[in-house]
């Protein structure tokens, strides 16, 4: 049973039974798509009534904005409906999948309201063997009007993927399987005694000495991979001659092959965090072993290395989230170079979980050197192409940002549409700069910049719509165009605008003579004066409409 709430002041109150009236209409959607199929009439008739009552609201108020917790859903810190803790409320449902904001902005098209309807409809109940979520569907469907905040989500969801600074996510250090073995306190207790000068020159901290006793006291039948990186981490201590310790490394690199294969990513990344600390400790000593250190991690960020992950996908798939969380910080560990062995891989896992692993793994390790990012956008993979530039879509880096207007030049629609999408997500203001998108080959392409184009008030995008408008006459071959560039020059104009409106609207203004109401200039001139919506902009509608 939902509950709607009002707050009794004034004029909150008549604002607040709007957004209530419009929640109560996406609720009775979303029900009337749980028993009809979404061609039925009477689902339909829902949705297009849901539409008008968005439009509506975003047209008069602008981007309708909520808040989700638990079960329920707040606007502007007002509840302002509340269900029970199951999948019949909406609220429980986005907010079980963790969103917690939740946005529809200007332009919203229906098949955007369809489409989230539907997501929610497809994911009301979850289960054991469900392998996608809410977030991660909105994530790939990647609604243009619709946006969404959400906890613990990388990319998609089109929404706040952020990628870890330090290069290391440190929720990991959270996790159970780490905790249980941080023992700091726990003094070593092993069989042998290193000599005070090997044990300078190679130290291991107590907690790493500590963790490889674990691994072979914890079990009595211990696997014989993490028994010989226990075994060869040891004899890393004793080393105090560089061949000795370049033959120890190498048949090291041997051995975390067959981890990778074997799918130990624990034992892997617990014996990459061990070297990687070491290298940090002796940087400021330049210490012999560190150019042996640095080529062993170029060694198993090379191609050659992680080939053995290329066809194991599938398997990889299947394996516990415990397991995958050690996979992705182990990767995380490897140098740049590794981006050229892993990107490709995203297009052999047919799982959204392992390919939004490689994602965030491909991101963290471009922020640091984006050259090798770069290399695989000459790809002529297209669809490798759209899934890096989500990639890049939520990175931070200038170098990252630079290379997407480049795209926009691509042969493919696809990779062009999704550049356009990577360029508004990360500056929207950008948009008055890409007017060449308005000669684009591809419809949707042109659709969706004009929608980009139109979200907010900009004196620039402004410049640039009235510039092409200007320079072209509508015709029959381009009549649906140029009506849709008058709408973006309504969302984005104002009074600027006006004086070019005008000549649209009037046939001899001097004598206020108004062209036929079956002219397509005057047409046009009247969407983009209601659009722009000023006192000015409404006067002159007036005077049309009156006539």
């Amino acid at each position: 049973m939902m509950k709607y709430y009002s707050q009794g002041k004034e004029p909150v109150e008549d604002l607040l039974t709007l957004v209530r009236q419009i929640l109560i209409a996406l609720n009775g959607a979303f029900k009337k798509l749980l028993l009809y199929p979404s061609e039925h009439v009477i689902y339909q008739t829902s949705l297009n009534s849901l539409k008008d009552s968005l439009s509506n609201f975003i047209d008069q108020h602008g981007d309708l904005v909520f808040n989700i917790d638990r079960h329920k859903i707040l606007y502007r810190d007002e509840v302002v409906i509340e269900g029970s803790m199951d999948e019949e409320n909406l609220a429980f449902i986005l907010f079980r999948d963790g969103i917690y904001h939740l946005e529809f902005h200007q332009s919203i098209a229906l098949w955007e309201i369809n489409s989230f309807l539907e997501i929610l409809q497809k994911y009301q109940v979850l289960t054991d063997d469900s392998e996608n979520d809410v977030v991660t569907a909105l994530w790939e469907v990647d609604l243009p009007c619709l946006s969404y905040k959400a906890e613990d989500v990388g990319f998609d969801t089109g929404e706040d993927f952020e990628i870890p600074e330090s290069g290391v996510d440190e929720s990991s250090q959270d996790d159970p399987g780490l905790e249980a073995e941080d023992i700091d306190n726990t003094p070593l207790d092993l069989s042998f005694q290193t000599p005070i000068q090997n044990r300078l020159l190679w130290k291991i901290t107590s907690e790493d000495q500590e963790y490889l006793r674990k691994m072979l006291a914890e079990e009595n039948d211990r696997e014989r991979i993490e028994y010989v990186l226990y075994i060869l981490l040891y004899i890393l201590q004793q080393q105090t001659q560089p061949d000795d310790f370049s033959e120890v490394m190498a048949f090291l690199n041997q051995e975390l092959q067959d981890a990778i294969l074997e799918h130990k990513y624990q034992s892997v990344y617990k014996t990459l965090q061990i070297l990687k600390k070491n290298i940090d400790l002796h940087k400021a000593t330049e210490h012999w072993s560190i150019p042996i250190l640095k080529e062993f991690f170029a060694s198993v960020s090379s191609k050659m290395f992680l080939t053995v992950m290329q066809d194991d996908w599938p398997k990889i798939a299947e394996c516990t989230p415990e397991e995958l969380i050690y996979l992705k910080q182990a990767l995380i560990m490897l140098n740049p170079e590794a981006i050229e062995a892993l990107g490709p891989m995203l297009l052999e896992t047919t799982s959204n979980q392992t390919k939004k692993l490689l994602m965030e793994v491909i991101g963290v390790l471009a922020e640091r050197k984006f050259d090798h990012l770069n290399k695989l956008l000459s790809s002529t993979h297209y669809e490798l192409l759209k899934i890096l530039i989500n990639v890049i879509k939520f990175m931070k880096s200038k170098e990252s940002f630079q290379c997407l207007p480049e795209l926009l030049r691509h042969e493919s629609a696809d990779v062009r549409k999704e550049a356009l999408k990577a360029i508004y997500h990360r500056n929207s203001k950008m948009i008055s700069e890409l007017g060449l998108l308005l000669e684009d080959p591809d419809e949707v392409v042109q659709q969706l910049f004009l929608i980009y184009a139109g979200q907010q008030r900009d004196l620039k995008t402004e410049k640039l719509l009235l510039d092409y408008l200007k320079s072209h006459r509508i015709r029959d071959g381009n009549k649906q165009l140029l009506f849709r560039v008058y709408i973006s020059l309504g969302k984005c104009g104002s009074d600027e605008s006006l004086p070019f409106l005008k000549k649209n609207l009037f046939f001899l203004f001097r004598f206020r003579i108004l062209r036929s109401k079956r002219s397509l200039r005057r047409q046009a001139a009247e969407y983009a004066l209601k659009e722009i919506n000023t006192d000015k902009a409404k006067l002159m509608l007036n005077e049309s409409s009156k006539r």
